[in-house]
């Protein structure tokens, strides 16, 4: 189980159940969705909820005070993946040096 981490802006915590719709909400952009490889297209909610009932994940969710703005992961491969309203804030530089860090 990973921990939760906090930086100067955001959280990264486990995912759960509750980040269903704001997955769906996010990874319905093609900007967003376009650059991963695993999650399948159109993303549904049966989709998040099958990935969310994962028990094997290095996956942090990574929140602001608004929420749920996108995941990093950690393991064989880096990944990552951040809503498009949120696109060049630094959010994800701060998340991915946060994970990395641990």
């Amino acid at each position: 189980m990973l921990p939760t981490i906090n930086t100067r802006r955001l959280t990264l915590r486990m995912p759960n159940l509750g980040d269903a719709e704001a997955l769906v909400h996010h990874l319905k952009s093609w900007e967003v969705m376009r650059w991963l490889s695993a999650p399948p297209w159109p993303y549904t909610l049966e989709d998040a909820n099958l990935f969310l009932s994962r028990t094997d994940m290095l996956h942090w969710a990574i929140d602001t005070e608004n929420g749920l703005i996108g995941s990093v992961s950690v393991g064989a491969d880096l990944g990552f993946w951040l809503a498009e309203k949120e696109h060049g804030k630094g959010y994800m530089t701060e998340a991915v040096t946060a994970a990395l860090s641990w």
